[in-house]
């Protein structure tokens, strides 16, 4: 088995480290221009919770959201009083 010099290993692992980082960096600019150029329709609905949270008809209207292309993004509970009054969930989609 022939010895190399620690130079020529050095070159060679730093070589393939700069390419493997190139090749990341592309592919990573790359799905960032992508995810920049798509545009997006939002949808908040409010729900009254003070009937009971997560009842058939809410979640009857999320299923037909979800199957109009109306993804889920966030919900977030109006509290008043320590109390949650209200849900509120958030959809987006991309524009057509």
């Amino acid at each position: 088995m022939k010895k190399r010099n620690i130079p020529t290993q050095l070159f060679t692992i730093g070589l393939a480290v700069t390419m493997l980082l190139l090749i990341v960096s592309r592919s990573t600019t790359t799905a960032a221009v992508n995810a920049q150029s798509i545009q997006w329709e939002h949808l908040a609905m409010s729900v009254d919770a003070t009937n009971g949270i997560g009842d058939g008809d809410t979640s009857s209207q999320i299923v037909r959201l979800g199957n109009e292309g109306w993804e889920l993004v966030g919900v977030e509970s109006i509290v008043i009083d320590g109390t949650t009054t209200k849900l509120a969930y958030f959809f987006k989609r991309p524009k057509a």
